[in-house]
């Protein structure tokens, strides 16, 4: 009873280790412009007030 157990929680934590891999990538690809569109915004309100 314990072993399928382990097996089970293994076999979640392989599908799950992609998944996070997989939606790291573009996180880190979509922070790099939305970081410069903030500094950019942060620019122009400091230019009009």
């Amino acid at each position: 009873m314990q072993n399928d157990y382990i097996k089970e929680l293994s076999k979640k934590t392989f599908q799950e280790e992609p998944a996070l891999e997989f939606q790291s990538m573009p996180k880190r690809q979509f922070h790099v412009p939305s970081f410069f569109s903030g500094l950019l915004v942060a620019v122009i309100i400091n230019f009009v007030f």
